[in-house]
């Protein structure tokens, strides 16, 4: 549940590419806890919105802040350590690695970035890949080599990435792209059951995953904020339904 507290704020970000404006003016309230999601039609600016968040591209005008800190000009390698986790540019996969092995690099990451890969034992470090794996549904597949995985297994395995990663802000892109049914259903008790311990930024398509996760949604239009509101907010709204 979302507190009062804002964790993310974007003020008139903006990204051109030349005469082209993919992002124009968008201003964000992100709270601590929140489930937000993003929508809008193929090239509303969703992604380069937050690869902007995310640091994979500067933006030509605006500011972002988390914790009330100036983070715009991070490196995105910077923005991971400040706590910004993006699936599909954080948690690459290494395809002739196992699926424990991929989810050990990124809970190593998290012990360099807090002082040092030895700080924890072993034994604990092989329960919290443990853990992540089973949370996301894929831990009878542990050994298994990623390049090996169905397509949709590959995306909860870039999602156990991102949570071992310890995120203030995890954004997800499109999450359910290739997922089964069951496994749609799986992942969206596991979102549910995340926000009281981070706070969730969602692409998605498809909108019974959108209105029941969200709790305030984000409607982008030509790189413009054309709605938000809660799920039936966005429903009754005349211009979203146009």
């Amino acid at each position: 549940m979302a507190s009062m507290r804002t964790l993310l704020k974007t003020e008139g970000l903006s990204k051109h590419f030349g005469g082209l404006h993919a992002v124009e003016g968008i201003s964000l309230d992100i709270h601590e806890g929140e489930i937000r999601a993003i929508i809008g039609p193929n090239g509303a600016g969703k992604t380069t919105l937050v690869s902007l968040l995310s640091g994979r591209l500067k933006p030509s005008s605006g500011r972002i802040h988390l914790n009330q800190q100036d983070i715009t000009s991070l490196s995105a390698s910077r923005k991971v350590q400040s706590g910004i986790i993006y699936t599909f540019q954080v948690t690459s996969l290494f395809f002739n690695l196992s699926c424990y092995e991929n989810v050990a690099l990124a809970v190593q990451r998290t012990l360099v970035r807090k002082g040092g890969i030895f700080s924890s034992k072993e034994s604990d470090i092989r329960l919290k890949i443990h853990q992540v794996l089973d949370q996301v549904g894929i831990l009878e597949n542990e050994n298994t080599i990623a390049g090996n995985l169905s397509y949709g297994h590959q995306r909860l395995l870039e999602v156990a990435m991102g949570l071992a990663s310890k995120p203030k802000l995890l954004i997800l892109d499109e999450p359910t792209q290739g997922l089964a049914e069951s496994e749609i259903q799986h992942f969206c008790n596991l979102i549910q059951g995340l926000s009281d311990l981070m706070t969730i930024l969602l692409i998605e398509h498809n909108m019974q995953v959108v209105l029941e996760l969200a709790e305030q949604i984000t409607v982008m239009d030509q790189g413009k904020i054309l709605a938000e509101g809660t799920p039936s907010e966005i429903e009754a709204n005349s211009a979203v339904q146009e």
